[in-house]
């Protein structure tokens, strides 16, 4: 199947318009507008409502700080920085709560929660709740 030639009033639109709406508007496909305004270096305009790429420098700060506050730098929802960082796989340096390791977890039966606290770097309180989820009793608890 050819394909028509492409007029000097479309290559000129190119760009101009989003390329969905230019492609109804020519009666040429999506892949066909798409494919022509890269391979002259045209940058695609955005559509309203239409997600803006990300930047090679807005990319670089992923995971460097907290997701709020990338997402208040580039002007993004909280949950766009989130979906963006897990898509490109870069993990979070910041995060707010901290796996529980195995070696971590063993401590739970042989010392006290100040103790298991100290040695992992959590909260008494964040070792009594793990310590709770788990139906675990304290080092030297007795039961019922």
């Amino acid at each position: 199947m050819a394909s028509r030639k492409w007029t000097a009033r479309e290559l000129r639109l190119l760009g101009k318009r989003p390329d969905r709406e230019l492609a109804r508007q020519l009666g040429r496909t999506l892949q066909a507008i798409v494919t022509k305004r890269s391979h002259l270096g045209i940058p695609r305009l955005i559509a309203k409502g239409e997600p803006r790429p990300w930047t090679p420098p807005e990319e670089r700060i992923l995971g460097t700080m907290p997701d709020a506050e990338v997402a208040r730098r580039t002007g993004r929802h909280y949950s766009t920085v989130l979906s963006e960082r897990n898509a490109i796989k870069v993990p979070y340096m910041h995060p707010r709560y901290r796996s529980w390791k195995p070696e971590e977890l063993e401590l739970l039966d042989k010392l006290s929660d100040e103790e298991v606290a100290e040695k992992t770097g959590r909260s008494v309180s964040s070792v009594s709740q793990k310590r709770w989820k788990l139906g675990r009793k304290e080092c030297g608890e007795r039961g019922a």
